[in-house]
């Protein structure tokens, strides 16, 4: 099958709404921070990263006393020191309603919704963490329609009918096997 490439300017083009908003990454995984820490930059955003739920709620009371406090947190479900939702409380009671607050989490978000909305969370991210599903769904935080929505109508429009057909999927890691069966399963 020969897919076209994805032009360039639109993967990594710069979002004039995230442009320099201040970001907090907080996970408890080093690569996890860094990766999405690149991931921001490259949508013009000003990151930081942390690997302790105490120190993100240090970082945004110290940020927020500097008159120089983040717009975004991007916190991990399961941290050891803190939980993700309980971050997000103590994130929000330190700096009001005008942060938006994303879960990151490699888990299916149902049952803890309610509870995370009641802390002040803005919205869920899955992990593994990409760049568009990052992307929208900081567009989406903010009330904006995500860019992939656009992509998606057009490219429907002209789809080839892939239901019924066989393919094969060569992947050495399992995890990403996993993933990528089911979008293809989709």
């Amino acid at each position: 099958l020969t897919f076209p490439l994805m032009k360039s300017e639109d993967r990594y083009r710069v979002i004039p709404e995230l442009k320099n908003s201040r970001v907090l990454v907080v996970d408890d995984d080093f690569q996890v921070c860094e990766g999405v820490t690149k991931m921001l930059l490259e949508l013009g955003m000003r990151p930081e990263w942390t690997l302790s739920g105490k120190e993100a709620v240090l970082h945004a009371k110290v940020a927020l006393d500097r008159k120089d406090g983040y717009e975004f947190f991007l916190i991990d479900w399961k941290l050891p020191d803190l939980g993700g939702i309980d971050v997000a409380r103590q994130i929000r009671e330190a700096v009001g309603e005008n942060a938006r607050i994303i879960v990151l989490t490699a888990y299916d978000w149902v049952h803890i919704e309610n509870e995370a909305k009641e802390a002040g969370v803005s919205g869920f991210c899955t992990k593994p963490v990409f760049f568009i599903m990052l992307r929208d769904t900081l567009l989406e935080v903010m009330g904006e329609k995500p860019r992939i929505e656009e992509k998606e109508d057009a490219a429907q429009k002209n789809q080839e009918v892939f239901e019924g057909k066989r393919l094969l999927l060569v992947e050495d890691n399992e995890l990403n096997r996993e993933i990528a069966e089911e979008i293809l399963e989709d």
